[in-house]
């Protein structure tokens, strides 16, 4: 257990490291799926 968070830290480190490029493609991926859900949630209430 303990080496597997061992690596996973290790794995967040290096994607933090990538930088501000990697950051901004990450949370425009979250904001697709968030609008996708929002979307399909709001959908039934428009009509």
């Amino acid at each position: 257990m303990t080496i597997e968070r061992e690596k996973i830290k290790l794995i967040i480190i290096k994607t933090l490291m990538n930088g501000a490029t990697y950051r901004k493609d990450l949370h425009l991926e979250c904001c697709k799926q968030l609008g996708k859900s929002l979307n399909r949630s709001l959908k039934p209430s428009r009509i």
